[in-house]
């Protein structure tokens, strides 16, 4: 007796899971044949078939990984230059990186934000590269991720501080007839920039001769001057004038 209480039980309970499973499975083929014909069904296979046949590369949407060295350089900076505010030159160097883009998308080399010579004569002679071929650039939704500092050279001569960014844009390069030649207006592209700010006596001197020959030496004793001195920590000669060192950006270059 109690064995047909037990089976009927059971029996029952199989019953009514199996009533249960075949319900959810009629639910899901109904959601699954509406999902079909809905838009965002269409899209999610159309995705998976430009995946499968290599046409969609997702890293395209992250953005490019830096080269961030701030905790090795920072202290090393705050000890060459104590009054040194280094966020402002990084927030500068965004702005410039950005006015780039601006300045070649327009061809105007007025757009472009504050650098020093050199960099000014690289975008310049970008802007006329394009000019004569006849070329131009779309730029859309451009923006920066994040700016760090990926290199430090402290000289006598003169220091360097490269700032390296990773930028986003829908950026592309056209020819006459506004066809792309290359780069893509539909996907993001994810770039990354070095730029060099350099202090130095003389931006000029600084691009055309040894960098060696930058410093400032005493003329009695030949020792390197500190510029905020007004005699020579080494020899006590009076100094008459000390050039004043300036930071400026001098190079732009994609990595």
């Amino acid at each position: 007796m109690p064995a047909d209480v037990l089976g009927k039980f059971l029996g029952s309970a199989f019953g009514i899971a199996l009533v249960v499973v075949l319900v959810l499975a009629i639910a899901y083929a109904l959601i699954r044949r509406k999902l079909r014909q809905s838009v965002l069904f269409s899209l999610i296979g159309a995705l998976r078939k430009e995946l499968k046949g290599g046409q969609v590369d997702l890293s395209l949407e992250r953005p490019r990984s830096l080269s961030g060295l701030d905790r090795i350089y920072l202290p090393q900076i705050e000890r060459a230059f104590g009054s040194f505010n280094i966020e402002e030159f990084r927030s500068h160097a965004e702005v410039l990186l950005l006015s780039v883009l601006e300045s070649v998308k327009n061809q105007d080399l007025s757009l472009l934000y504050e650098a020093g010579p050199s960099y000014k004569e690289q975008i310049n002679q970008a802007i006329r590269a394009m000019k004569d071929a006849g070329q131009s650039l779309r730029v859309e939704k451009a923006k920066i991720h994040n700016t760090v500092i990926s290199e430090f050279k402290h000289r006598p001569s003169a220091s360097e501080i490269v700032f390296q960014s990773a930028l986003e844009a829908r950026i592309a390069l056209l020819d006459r007839e506004g066809k792309i030649i290359k780069g893509s207006l539909d996907h993001l592209s994810q770039l990354r920039f070095d730029q060099m700010l350099i202090h130095v006596i003389s931006p000029d001197l600084y691009q055309k001769i040894d960098q060696r020959l930058l410093t400032a030496n005493c003329p009695n004793c030949g020792a390197v001057l500190n510029p905020q001195s007004e005699t020579c920590a080494y020899c006590g000669s009076h100094i008459d004038f000390i050039p004043s060192r300036v930071w400026l950006f001098s190079s732009l270059k994609q990595t």
